[in-house]
């Protein structure tokens, strides 16, 4: 292949190679710094797992956007049943 069509691609090709450079990047510093559902988490944005004990499931705490299992604590038990009969 002659040099000259291989300096008309050279632009192209860069800006396709700086573009997905850019992509990759995940450093951030705040949430509002990653996309969709992503969160920052020491200054890397990851997928949101958890912000509090409450997004996680009973008897596990969150810690770093984790969910981790809190042996101290067991899970509560599931509540009673309670029915509704009509008339009363």
């Amino acid at each position: 292949m002659p040099a000259a069509p291989l300096r008309a691609l050279a632009p192209w090709l860069f800006a396709s190679l700086v573009a997905l450079t850019g992509l990759g990047c995940t450093e951030c510093e705040d949430d509002y710094d990653c996309g969709g559902t992503l969160i920052c988490e020491e200054g890397v944005c990851e997928a949101f797992v958890c912000q509090r004990d409450e997004d996680c499931p009973p008897g596990h705490t969150c810690a770093e956007n984790a969910c981790r299992e809190n042996p101290a604590q067991p899970a509560p038990d599931p509540p009673d049943a309670v029915v509704i009969r009509p008339g009363e």
